[in-house]
């Protein structure tokens, strides 16, 4: 005898939900005020694979330890010295006696020597004045690749696999603080554009494990700020009571599909310290 699939539509009903998914928390990136801007680019490709994220359909807590988890896995050729960025917007000058001033004397460190020169002799043609102008300007140099060691790679290190913050290669949500780097952009691109998550497939970076890039497309940037300031007694060397004024840089990665087009260092004792790509 067959069985029989009895069907009641007495009883058919609907699901009505009160409750609406939610994308985490969107913060909007920070205003920057800066006196200039100086750019790094990095290929978009790169910094997909440096920031990426897993994320599946088994844990339905939310438990910030057991939900998104985020890496970080940054290339050891991308040095971000702010010494050595190219100084693009609102540079002290672009053109000198001989000329329009070359690109590789656009960066950040030429930038502020010809700072303190506007400072002290109203114009910035006085940087052959200095007779040490590459010692400065390699001095520039060095606390930018100590800023690089110290402080930003510092940070990226302690939340990538196996840093003091990820010591299981991961973050997550429990690390609520700017220190959690893949999580502060995570939310940034959640306030910004978050259509950019509409259909994860598209940006899958290993499915097997559920990994997914971070959604960066060309034309986004990641900007810090750098404060740069002269010897506390610089004045000094005219007799003057005048301090040189700090002068602040907005150090921006641009993120394009085209091959980077970042300056080649050539002066100066950390010519790697860059970002080479």
């Amino acid at each position: 005898m067959p069985s029989i699939d009895f069907v009641l539509d007495q009883l058919n009903g609907d699901l009505a939900m009160s409750v609406k998914a939610l994308l985490e928390t969107g913060v909007a990136p920070p205003t920057i005020t800066a006196d200039a801007t100086a750019i790094y680019e990095i290929k978009t490709d790169a910094m997909k694979d440096a920031f990426y994220f897993q994320s599946d359909s088994r844990d339905m807590s939310d438990n910030a330890v057991t939900d998104i988890k985020y890496y970080v896995n940054w290339p050891a050729a991308y040095k971000l010295n702010p010494a050595h960025a190219f100084v693009d917007t609102n540079p002290i000058a672009t053109t000198d006696a001989d000329g329009a001033i070359p690109n590789n004397r656009m960066l950040v460190k030429h930038d502020f020597v010809r700072h303190i020169a506007k400072s002290l002799f109203n114009t910035h043609l006085g940087v052959d004045l200095f007779s040490n102008e590459a010692d400065v300007v390699d001095d520039i140099a060095s606390k930018g690749n100590d800023a690089w060691t110290n402080n930003i790679k510092s940070s990226i290190d302690a939340v990538s696999n196996g840093g003091s913050l990820a010591p299981l290669g991961y973050t997550t949500n429990s690390l609520d603080s700017s220190a959690n780097l893949c999580r502060v952009l995570f939310k940034q691109i959640s306030h910004s554009d978050a259509s950019r998550f509409y259909n994860l497939d598209t940006i899958v970076k290993d499915a097997s494990n559920n990994l997914f890039y971070l959604p960066f497309k060309a034309g986004d940037s990641i900007s810090f700020k750098v404060v740069v300031k002269s010897h506390a007694t610089q004045e000094s060397i005219i007799n003057g009571s005048t301090k040189v004024p700090d002068r602040s840089y907005r150090i921006k990665i641009k993120i394009v599909d085209t091959a980077p087009s970042n300056v080649v260092v050539d002066d100066g004792s950390f010519t790697s310290s860059r970002v080479v790509v």
